[in-house]
């Protein structure tokens, strides 16, 4: 990992982190820390945020200038992506048109797709969405199931997508579908241009429980477009959706890390202000997330290397999408899975009120609790909901430290001092409890 940055790209770095700082401010400072691609607040004036970047000329660094772009090293454009994020500047709105989409019509568009959409795509004035996975088609892209026939001139689409991020906010979708019915996995798929206000497309967000629907179902009935929007020709979708990817898991991605950070002090902040910290289990999540964030660091930086040797990204950029930093699915950076200790409440509205899940690697104790946090023990004493006792019941069978995946503790009272079994062993009795049952019959 050798990043050297010359003086001329330090000086960009500046110019960047200033015009950021003198235009994240009056009606655009409340956007600061919205970031998050799942972030639904104030879709409307981040579009004028949009709109600010391009009259900047920050919209699009690397495109070609004939198509509006501003001229932009690869290290420029990584400086910028750090700087935004470092900013606290807001997710994109239009990020899927000028990040993913617009790079994919420049190199396999034709002309007039590109004249037709690359301007409004620059200026804010169309917000697309992408329609790649399917119920049955997700890391195995090839299963694409969704069919595009043709209907003199125009395509007839029928076929389901699913997780489609601000689908319910888009203007157009991008779609990978099957045109040569005869064919199967990568061949006969076509990328299609679609517009989403028709009768044939139906938008069904998917609420999670944090209370969001960023992503969402789009269900296609006799949806129809322009025969003529299909990019790079039809059949020749799976090398044009893995061009869009590339630029997905590329430079793009890189900004993530200094965004994780953020998002992880102010979650470390708002677990200190709760009293979180106090609970031990809380703590080694927190560091699992801590260490996590440190491996992707390193991860970026290899892969910042690269792409700054190579001009362009690399299979490893996958790894960016795979394990992007600490997993969300633990504590959302608003703190909502954090219990509120002052009041003995959970904090946030309506499903954040659920019992949090510990999983395996959220446990992985060693050693007692240091005596300071003895106290607990007295604690586990006093009347709980049934959720919190479930969820404290999983904890416990859970933190048992033997190997054996066929056997589980019976005993609701076991704890993870118990001394490690011989590697390859499959105990059948416990030190201190006595008979294990099979996993089975285990209450978990």
């Amino acid at each position: 990992m050798d990043l050297q940055f010359s003086a001329a790209d330090l000086a960009f770095a500046a110019e960047v982190r200033d015009w950021l700082a003198e235009h994240l401010a009056g009606p655009f400072a409340v956007l600061r820390g919205k970031g998050g691609s799942q972030n639904e607040e104030f879709f409307e004036l981040r579009l004028d945020w949009e709109r600010e970047l391009h009259a900047g000329g920050w919209t699009v660094l690397g495109w070609p200038a004939e198509y509006g772009g501003r001229p932009a090293t690869i290290a420029q454009r990584v400086l910028f992506e750090y700087e935004y994020a470092r900013a606290g500047a807001p997710y994109r709105a239009g990020f899927q048109g000028t990040n993913l989409l617009g790079p994919t019509l420049i190199a396999h568009g034709t002309p007039e797709q590109k004249q037709r959409f690359l301007p409004r795509i620059l200026s804010g004035a169309d917000i697309w969405c992408q329609g790649f996975s399917e119920p049955g088609a997700g890391s195995d892209l090839a299963s694409v199931q969704t069919k595009a026939v043709p209907d003199g001139g125009e395509w007839v689409i029928d076929g389901q997508k699913v997780w489609t991020s601000h689908a319910h906010q888009a203007d157009w979708i991008y779609m990978l579908a099957r045109t040569e019915p005869a064919t199967a996995r990568h061949r006969g798929l076509s990328v299609l241009l679609v517009p989403m206000g028709q009768p044939g497309v139906e938008v069904r967000p998917i609420r999670n429980l944090a209370g969001s629907e960023g992503f969402n179902e789009v269900f296609f009935s006799s949806a129809r477009t322009d025969r003529s929007l299909v990019v790079g020709g039809a059949g020749q979708g799976w090398p044009v959706a893995m061009s869009t990817l590339e630029a997905e898991r590329g430079i793009a991605m890189l900004g993530y890390q200094t965004q994780f950070e953020s998002e992880f002090a102010a979650m470390l902040e708002i677990a200190h202000h709760r009293g979180g910290t106090a609970d031990p289990v809380l703590r080694h999540r927190l560091a699992d997330s801590f260490a996590e964030l440190n491996v992707l660091r390193y991860n970026v930086l290899r892969t910042l290397t690269g792409i700054m040797r190579r001009g362009q990204a690399g299979p490893e950029t996958s790894l960016l999408k795979l394990a992007p930093g600490p997993r969300r699915d633990r504590h959302g950076s608003d703190g909502r899975c954090f219990p509120d200790r002052r009041k003995g409440l959970r904090a946030g509205p309506g499903p954040a009120h659920l019992p949090a899940q510990p999983g395996r690697d959220d446990l992985r104790r060693s050693a007692p609790d240091p005596p300071e946090h003895r106290g607990r023990e007295a604690a586990r004493a006093a009347p709980r909901s049934p959720g919190r006792r479930e969820a404290r019941l999983r904890l416990t069978l859970l933190s048992c430290r033997y190997p054996c995946s066929r056997l589980a503790c019976s005993r609701s009272d076991r704890r993870s001092t118990l001394p490690r079994a011989p590697r390859g062993n499959s105990p059948t009795t416990c030190q201190r409890v006595g008979t294990l049952k099979p996993a089975s019959s285990c209450r978990v």
